[in-house]
């Protein structure tokens, strides 16, 4: 998708001055077309996750969503699928894609699922061992609907890409999309919460994790 500066400000949540500054110090990609600078929608998420800033700053950048985004909220009892097995990646994904869909409550979520993760791009790769999914364009239209999904390798599994867990994000819109990604790409570089995704944690010891790191993020905001 191809996003115009009016399109940028109103996601990033920043003046058109302060883009063409960016422009002009080629600090975010772009390219001219008929004249007109233009933005591909996935080079400025895969730009905004490359930001040494905080998840308070990177998100402080994006138009407030409503309701506000929480993490733990995303993530129930029944989002996390352990022993996924497979020999790389692609297979791991697929599995771990079957094994939500059928623990899905009803065969609308279950159908929602696998349109979405049949619409997932090529997953950010953390070198923590951890694959984010998140679909191309947003799959869900209620914002109730969100959901965050974990899936963990066999401990034993050893696969091509080194990956022992796999998130799975469904959102919906771009900027909740984009504001859920700066949290998750923050988590990531804890080692803390790596060790307890790569040990395949306990729904209780990951919810408490985020939300203790969520409330630090807040703390942080209000200074």
């Amino acid at each position: 998708m191809i996003l115009k500066i009016k399109d940028l400000t109103k996601i990033l949540n920043v003046s058109e001055k302060t883009i063409y500054h960016w422009i002009s110090e080629n600090k975010v990609p772009t390219k001219k077309i008929n004249n007109q600078h233009r933005f591909n929608k996935e080079e400025i998420t895969d730009w905004l996750l490359q930001q040494r800033k905080s998840p308070v700053q990177k998100t402080g950048w994006l138009a407030l969503s409503s309701p506000a985004i929480s993490l733990s909220q995303l993530i129930q009892f029944k989002n996390l699928v352990y022993d996924i097995e497979g020999n790389d990646l692609p297979a791991i994904i697929k599995n771990a894609a079957e094994t939500i869909s059928r623990r899905s409550e009803t065969q609308k979520q279950a159908s929602t699922f696998t349109l979405a993760s049949n619409s997932y791009k090529m997953p950010i790769i953390k070198e923590s061992g951890i694959a984010i999914q998140h679909p191309r364009n947003p799959i869900i239209t209620d914002i109730h609907n969100e959901q965050l999904y974990i899936a963990f390798c066999k401990p034993e599994l050893s696969n091509e890409s080194s990956v022992h867990t796999v998130l799975f994000l469904a959102c919906a819109n771009y900027q909740r999309h984009l504001s859920i990604l700066c949290k998750l790409s923050a988590l990531c570089e804890h080692r803390e919460f790596v060790e307890m995704l790569k040990n395949s944690g306990s729904y209780i010891d990951i919810i408490h994790y985020i939300k203790n790191k969520e409330s630090d993020w807040e703390k942080i905001g209000e200074k």
